[in-house]
């Protein structure tokens, strides 16, 4: 009998603490449908139009061209896809007609706009005419839908960025100094700074 005490004094604590787990996971309220059906957000925060505007122009700006990349409805090489991006980019933060603001911030997007897993976000007004922005809403893997910019849009984009979204006096300066940059300038804007400093301390 002693012994048998003894046992039951030494597994006490360990009984004691699993039934207080049981009962606290009894009491645990179970998770509603409208919990477990919560869409999981987009690390890149491309789970709405605002967030995939947003954020490829500031990924973009931040020469963050790999997560650029990522927020195009494009089969194209990786090389490929980070070159698209800079110029989709620079085209938006150039000329694309829509305040980001007015953006939907909303899952579905624009339900006001009669499309279907198709957003429109503004246009982009070029020597050529008008050309509409569109983003899809894309299925990936087994998470929920994303939004993308169309391949449609992406297909009008290098023509666009040769129209307005590269200055006239890059069509004159070598590839390596428009496309090394240095906090967000082409290395040929820092040289002309450069150049002009002692011009303008002369003139004074």
């Amino acid at each position: 009998m002693s012994r048998t005490f003894i046992y039951l004094v030494l597994l006490s604590p360990f009984l004691f603490q699993r039934v207080e787990a049981q009962s606290a996971q009894a009491e645990r309220p179970p998770r509603t449908t409208a919990e477990q059906g919560k869409p999981v957000e987009d690390p890149l925060g491309r789970s709405t139009p605002h967030g995939t505007v947003v954020g490829l122009i500031a990924a973009v700006e931040q020469e963050n061209l790999d997560p650029a990349a990522e927020y195009l409805d494009s089969e194209l090489s990786p090389p490929d896809r980070r070159e698209l991006a800079r110029k989709l980019g620079d085209v938006l933060d150039r000329r694309l007609s829509s305040s980001l603001g007015r953006l939907s911030n909303e899952p579905e997007g624009d339900r006001g706009d009669g499309l279907t897993d198709r957003d429109r976000i503004g246009f982009v007004e070029s020597p050529s005419g008008h050309v509409e922005v569109f983003l899809d809403h894309v299925q990936q893997g087994q998470g929920h839908p994303i939004w993308l910019f169309s391949s449609s849009t992406l297909q009008k984009i290098p023509q666009l960025y040769d129209e307005v979204g590269q200055p006239w006096i890059e069509r004159y300066v070598p590839g390596p100094l428009r496309t090394t940059r240095w906090l967000s300038l082409p290395l040929y804007q820092w040289i002309t700074i450069l150049l002009f400093i002692p011009l303008i301390f002369g003139v004074a």
